[in-house]
């Protein structure tokens, strides 16, 4: 007897979908446990010591070279700035990186999660308030590593 893929599939999905419903009508699963945690200090702190401690746990960083490098390309919109950031790395055991930017009025934009692993390269976009420079603090084995680049927003024709 041969059944079919799509509706064995289906079938699945119908099943996982049910189980997490009958979780959430339950309460084992609390919309707060399903969420990513939001650190709300570290994202209000004003300086970035202040930030890379609530958040990290520390704020002393090492700024000797480990092939770290930061482009940053700024892209202009109605609404303000945006940076498309790619970092690359040959640290190994990376357990976060964080991205903060001086010319933010709160410092701290993003803090990016591996547990542990290798992560050679990450892009993302940000948005800064004017020019600046964009600092990468990245955690690889309870060390705190720091490269920035500067940001200057009149070279693609803006002020």
């Amino acid at each position: 007897m041969d059944t079919d893929p799509k509706r064995r599939l289906f079938l699945k999905y119908l099943l996982a979908q049910g189980s997490i419903t009958t979780a959430v009508c339950a309460g084992l699963i609390t919309p707060n446990s399903a969420i990513a945690s939001w650190p709300k200090k570290a994202f209000e702190a004003t300086s970035i010591p202040n930030a890379l401690q609530a958040l990290l746990g520390q704020s002393e960083t090492s700024t000797r070279r480990y092939a770290t490098e930061i482009k940053a390309r700024p892209h202009l919109d109605d609404g303000g700035t945006k940076i498309t950031v790619s970092i690359t790395t040959s640290l190994p055991d990376i357990d976060s990186i964080t991205l903060l930017s001086t010319s933010n009025q709160t410092p701290l934009v993003a803090c990016f999660k591996f547990g542990g692993r290798d992560v050679e390269s990450l892009t993302t976009r940000i948005k800064m308030e004017g020019r600046g420079d964009v600092i990468t603090i990245i955690k690889s084995r309870d060390r705190l590593f720091s490269e920035s680049t500067s940001i200057d927003f009149s070279s693609c024709g803006c002020g």
